[in-house]
């Protein structure tokens, strides 16, 4: 159960290994998956099992990016290593070896298009490498990747990824490295237009975005796209590749041949570090002229390349290829049944499972299904995974129905910079982040409607104890009027529903001391009905409110707050 683990490291508990991790390794990471609920310390591994140190097993479909595509601890690749470290090690990387030699030949005979191929212990590694190759063969700077992309952390790598990497290190360089969204042809060719750009790289299916598959076409359009400017193309299949889907390279099942290819992760079957970046005549041109130009200490060693040869081997055997397309098929069978009718995405941050059953059930006796996603507004990529969700689960959006609230009751005395912190991010934040990550699918859409429902939206101010949630409040609204304004423009209507508060069972729990004088508030006497609210989102998300935005619509008359709180709120002692 990992107690050996532990042991060999002089640990008695999990809570002293992570003790450890925040103080020495990355307090961050290591405090990130906890908060997460996903307090995982690895201890056996075999197969696609882990177990924690703690005796909690489960199935790993993570695979650490395509590392352990052919399982945790291969008998046949520990066999492998075992054997090699008799008799090898690392080598120097000065010299020819046998183990570097023979590799290459069978990366170069196992991959159309290429000729060459440089070594070295990383995928970012590697990425470098090819963006070094095309600039020496194209005598060009800059590089055009896609939104959101991720190729590694290295010098060259880390800039063609998310600003989120590049910028905290000041790696970005908006002049030499370009981006533009994945799947979208038009954008690609005016970025090459100019015939400036050295590489265009991506990977196959973009996996730290969301794995989008590429639209049909797409990736041919690109590729032709790069012939016709003097561009070369670039396919990262380290996340991809190595039979992942079906084929060896993932970009070969799209009928592309490109100039460079990467590879790494699985090469080295999870246990020994080795990347390959394969270049074709055009690329490899600098290994005639000098091939001291790029060299790497662990780049190639011996003992990876007696694993990756067998990792390829493996690979390419005709029964490991027709397993991997009958779990393809698999797959795509049990999703697509899943995926049958359901109609509606529900979303949130840190969704309870009891929840999400229960508003199903709720959907599934109104005859309708529902596709439940728990996305969680404090993760910085939530709002792209919601939009990606959206545009692979319906195929599009007409409709965005945001809620957000939490309403914390805390004296203005005691609110710390966390409390306010927390409010802000889910109350505003999160609705901001998700239409703004949404926005292309709406403008898509003959006729885009946004609807915000929340609690208190309209002219409430709050109550004693309120005051960060009303804050957060004031600014959803005025988000949601400048939105009107801005998107009006493209025929998105952008409003709110503002009920008061819903007659639903969480309500219930508040007791009467706050319930009776909430209802006193309202000029109709009574609390909203969940289908009046209902209602109200179908009206502003219709054709007849077609010529309504920036307004706010009160279902139950409108809860406002008198000018004496004390006529309505009980008597507080006097202490």
């Amino acid at each position: 159960m990992g107690v050996e683990q532990l042991s060999m490291y002089g640990y008695a508990s999990k809570a002293e290994v992570l003790a450890d991790a925040r103080r020495y390794w990355n307090p961050d990471k290591t405090s990130f998956w906890q908060d997460e609920g996903v307090p995982l310390v690895v201890g056996d591994r075999s197969g696609y099992r882990l177990t924690d140190v703690d005796g909690h097993e489960v199935i790993d479909v993570h695979l650490n990016g395509g590392t352990y595509n052919l399982g945790h601890r291969n008998p046949e690749l520990v066999d492998t290593l075992t054997h090699a470290i008799r008799h090898l090690d690392i080598g120097n990387h000065h010299f020819p070896t046998p183990g570097r030699a023979a590799l290459a030949r069978q990366l170069v005979e196992a991959t159309p298009g290429a000729d060459k191929v440089v070594f070295g212990s990383s995928g970012a590694e590697a990425v470098d490498v090819a963006l070094k190759s095309a600039r020496y063969a194209t005598g060009r700077r800059r590089i055009v990747s896609v939104v959101k992309a991720y190729h590694g952390h290295t010098g060259l790598a880390v800039a063609t990824g998310d600003a989120r990497f590049s910028q905290l290190f000041h790696s970005d360089n908006p002049a030499e490295f370009a981006q533009v969204p994945f799947n979208d042809l038009g954008a690609m060719e005016t970025a090459l237009a100019d015939r400036d750009t050295a590489a265009v790289i991506m990977e196959t299916v973009p996996a730290t975005y969301g794995f989008p598959l590429p639209e049909p076409g797409f990736l041919a359009g690109v590729k032709q796209a790069c012939e016709a400017t003097g561009t070369l193309y670039i396919a990262d299949e380290v996340q991809t590749g190595l039979g992942r889907t079906g084929d060896l390279w993932a970009i070969h099942g799209e009928g592309v041949t490109p100039d460079i290819l990467v590879t790494g992760k699985g090469l080295g079957g999870g246990l020994y570090p080795i990347s390959a970046t394969l270049l074709g005549p055009t690329a490899s041109g600098w290994l005639q002229r000098d091939g001291f130009a790029h060299m790497a200490t662990f780049g190639g060693a011996e003992l990876g390349c007696a694993v990756a040869a067998n990792v390829l081997e493996i690979t390419q055997r005709s029964e490991t290829r027709d397993n991997v397309r009958r779990r393809i098929s698999q797959i795509t069978e049990g999703l697509t049944r899943l995926r049958a009718g359901r109609d509606v995405l529900l979303t949130g941050r840190a969704v309870p499972e009891a929840v999400v059953e229960k508003f199903r059930a709720e959907v599934t006796r109104e005859r309708q299904m529902v596709q439940a996603l728990a996305l969680d507004s404090g993760l910085p990529d939530s709002a792209e995974r919601l939009a990606l969700a959206a545009s692979s689960s319906l195929g599009g959006l007409d409709v965005l129905c945001l809620n957000a609230g939490i309403f914390p009751n805390k004296p203005l005395a005691e609110l710390t910079y966390a409390d306010v912190r927390e409010v802000f991010a889910v109350n505003v934040e999160s609705q901001m982040l998700a239409l703004a990550a949404c926005l292309p699918l709406l403008r898509e859409s003959a006729a885009g409607r946004v609807v915000l429902t929340s609690s208190i939206t309209g002219p409430v101010t709050g109550f004693p104890g309120w005051s960060h949630y009303a804050a957060s409040k004031a600014a959803q609204l005025g988000f949601m009027r400048t939105a009107a304004l801005e998107l009006a423009p493209y025929g998105i209507t952008v409003n709110a529903v503002a009920p008061g508060n819903v007659a639903t069972e969480g309500l219930d729990g508040m007791g009467e001391d706050y319930l009776a004088p909430t209802t006193a508030t309202i000029p109709l006497g009574r609390l909203a009905r969940p289908q009046e609210i209902a209602d109200a989102v179908e009206f502003l998300a219709g054709e007849r409110a077609s010529f309504v935005t920036g307004q706010v619509l009160t279902v139950d008359g409108g809860q406002t707050l008198p000018e004496s709180p004390e006529a309505v709120l009980p008597a507080r002692a006097t202490p």
